[in-house]
């Protein structure tokens, strides 16, 4: 394996653990707004 394709390996892992907990956040954030109105509408 070349030093090049082990750079390449490593930033796919960083984007994609970079997505994941974007997703994960955003998740959070959406389920908090949604219980947060939920508790006021009752």
């Amino acid at each position: 394996m070349s030093k090049e394709d082990k750079v390449g390996r490593q930033q796919e892992r960083l984007f994609i653990s970079l997505v994941v907990s974007v997703l994960f956040l955003s998740f959070f954030a959406y389920a908090f707004v949604f219980y947060e109105s939920g508790l006021y509408s009752l």
